[in-house]
């Protein structure tokens, strides 16, 4: 069933749930039980969530937000984003919608603030952080614009957005999706075009989109840094495994109910 929703000064559909997102709540459920590494229990190899990690906390601080800020750990799995930016001095507030997950991230740091919502209805007033991370998220969302104007909503004007995907436009998801199209395959999860990602960005009260690159193999790095792949804006798309949206919202744009 669909029903017309107002958000972000434009109508959408709102989707029911899933299979695709039911089916990535019941392995975060079944994870959060069986596994203690948080890598394990967010999905990720070790280093893949090591690296996602080091990059986020590199762009926070690249973007001067400073200590005693408010930031929202929007899809905060383990609580691995939320605990290291906690030591860096920030104020933080995580959400995850598997109630498991949550349940185990506050067991490993009783100080912190972990809830269990929904991206697609976030449980706090318009404009209210200073930052909003959100990693790992968007791969197991069937339709992401309630969620992005969910984020817009709750970031007050001035804050800071930091959104990772999968680039679809990276050769062997492109590979795995005309696979699985072929042999009929349902989708596991959800690649998005970094560039279109942007332009949503914009159109929604986000200004000048930064784009950050996760490249694989992990020694082709050095090759998508900020210089470079301004040379090799291709090369970048192509082979960027995934990437990190930096955007600020609007100062004059405030959320909307």
């Amino acid at each position: 069933m669909l029903r017309p929703l107002s958000a972000c000064g434009h109508v959408f559909l709102k989707l029911m749930s899933t299979n695709l997102e039911q089916d990535w709540r019941a392995r975060y459920d079944r994870w959060a039980g069986q596994h203690k590494a948080d890598h394990m229990i967010a999905g990720w190899s070790e280093s893949g969530l090591s690296r996602r990690l080091a990059l986020v906390l590199r762009t926070i601080a690249a973007q001067k937000i400073h200590q005693g800020c408010l930031i929202l750990d929007l899809g905060s799995g383990p609580g691995t984003y939320t605990r290291s930016l906690t030591e860096l001095g920030y104020r933080c507030v995580a959400v995850d919608y598997s109630f498991n997950v949550a349940k185990l991230a506050k067991s490993r740091d009783r100080s912190g603030t972990y809830l269990q919502g929904e991206a697609y209805h976030l449980p706090f007033r318009n404009d209210r952080f200073d930052a909003l991370i959100c990693v790992g998220v968007l791969q197991s969302l069937q339709s992401i614009n309630e969620a992005i104007c969910e984020m817009q909503r709750v970031l007050r004007p001035g804050g800071y957005l930091f959104l990772d995907g999968l680039n679809s436009l990276f050769w062997l998801h492109g590979v795995r999706s005309i696979n699985g199209t072929l042999r009929r395959l349902p989708r596991r999860m959800k690649y998005y075009n970094p560039l279109g990602l942007s332009r949503m960005l914009e159109q929604i009260g986000l200004s000048a989109p930064q784009l950050h690159w996760l490249a694989v193999p992990e020694l082709a790095q050095k090759i998508y840094s900020s210089e470079n792949a301004n040379r090799s804006r291709l090369l970048s798309l192509l082979f960027g495994h995934a990437f990190l949206i930096v955007a600020q919202k609007l100062s004059f744009q405030t959320g909307r109910s």
